[in-house]
């Protein structure tokens, strides 16, 4: 009777330890940066592989021409079709395209903007990560959000667009969680470090982040993020992409500096903020391909690499009064600085070549036809300072129906 009560009271052990391992595992198992045991280590090649010769390239970089590795690790985070307008990025792909268009790098002097006798081998890793650890971002910025004022949305061509509510997201305070993530993706938990130690071999690191504007949005108490750390994220409708802006607008501050969507942390990583402003995420009163200083370019699956590069620059006008390629006008146009900036982005040995010209719309009957139906007015009324009631007005040609006219 003894042995067999011992015995019971063994099995209620053993099942009270299985249930509480159950459910140990079950809470890791629904937090973010959490690795499975046995998960292997991400092996870095670059990193990993060339670090114990970097010293010795930098004794030698001193004395003579040297190339030295170094290493770039993009980290696409909402590119799983997880993320804002639910894109999604082949990060072998991208990484096949920074390493073909940008394999080499040669830094300058910053006193004198000399090239220095040193030439950079950049080697490339990207990888995206997972949509718990992209929640939980989504979790730490949406609690950073802080109402500032109301601003306007700005489009490719026109600062006149709609007044939206602005939020400011301090960076210090969501730096934590970007550490973190740092930490998992590179497997550097407990190791303790800081960017001064600059004579420590840690990856750098650039991450590159799509958030969902609605999900995050601060008003909205209704998504309960923790449900979608392992749920299900549903496609969008063509209706709900139009919603994809979430009708406001939010940006980093870094320590209370200037506005900003990119900001470089204290540690080894910088963050590019797609969703946030005051840049456009795609066209919206322009044809794609459109790019101002407000829009982000798109980029092509495959780059030539030719020897020489053609530009055309046409001029299309509709007055006689001056010729807009001449110096000296309010609207001048400056071949030789285009023709300067363009070259700073070419590969070495690439020979840039620019033509420009000037043609009268009378001059071609059928290309009038076409700008006169394209033409497009974009107004905005407002009261200014002086109390006055002001309208502006944008005038603009819809790339889409030039095209097709």
């Amino acid at each position: 009777m003894v042995l067999h009560s011992v015995s019971r009271l063994l099995s209620y052990g053993v099942l009270i330890l299985t249930l509480s391992l159950l459910a140990t595992l079950s809470e890791l198992a629904s937090q973010a940066f959490r690795r499975d045991p046995g998960h292997p280590q991400w092996h870095h090649g670059a990193f990993q592989d060339i670090r114990d010769s970097v010293r010795s390239d930098v004794r030698r970089m001193l004395h003579t021409h040297a190339e030295v590795p170094l290493e770039v690790n993009v980290v696409l985070v909402g590119f799983n079709g997880d993320g804002g307008y639910r894109y999604s990025l082949d990060a072998h792909k991208l990484e096949e395209f920074m390493r073909t268009s940008f394999s080499t790098h040669k830094p300058t002097c910053l006193e004198t903007g000399e090239p220095l006798d040193i030439e950079h081998h950049v080697v490339f890793n990207s990888f995206p990560v997972g949509q718990p650890e992209l929640i939980e971002l989504e979790k730490a910025l949406k609690e950073a959000m802080v109402p500032a004022r109301t601003t306007r949305e700005m489009s490719c061509i026109s600062e006149f667009g709609r007044e939206v509510p602005l939020f400011e997201v301090e960076a210090i305070v969501v730096e934590p969680i970007f550490r973190k993530l740092y930490s998992y993706v590179f497997d550097m938990d407990g190791i303790g470090y800081s960017a001064a130690e600059n004579d420590r071999s840690v990856p750098n690191a650039i991450f590159v982040v799509n958030f969902d504007k609605v999900r995050m949005d601060p008003r909205n108490k209704e998504v309960d993020l923790d449900s979608l750390m392992y749920g299900r994220i549903s496609h969008l409708s063509e209706e709900d992409m139009k919603k994809q802006e979430g009708d406001y607008i939010y940006r980093y501050r870094y320590n209370g500096g200037g506005a900003t969507e990119v900001w470089l942390s204290s540690d080894r990583f910088v963050v590019i903020d797609l969703s946030a402003g005051p840049y456009t995420y795609g066209k919206i009163e322009t044809e794609e391909g459109i790019i101002s200083p407000r829009t982000l370019p798109r980029s092509f699956e495959i780059v030539d690499l030719t020897t020489r590069i053609l530009i055309p620059i046409i001029v299309l006008q509709n007055h006689d009064r001056y010729n807009i390629l001449e110096k000296g006008h309010n609207y001048s146009i400056n071949i030789e600085e285009i023709e300067s900036e363009v070259k700073k982005m070419v590969h070495e040995g690439q020979e840039v070549v620019i033509v420009g010209g000037s043609h009268a719309l009378h001059h071609h009957e059928k290309l009038s036809i076409a700008v006169s139906k394209a033409m497009r007015g974009h107004s905005l009324q407002e009261t200014k300072n002086d109390g006055c009631f002001h309208v502006h007005t944008k005038i603009y040609l819809d790339g889409a129906i030039l095209k097709e006219a």
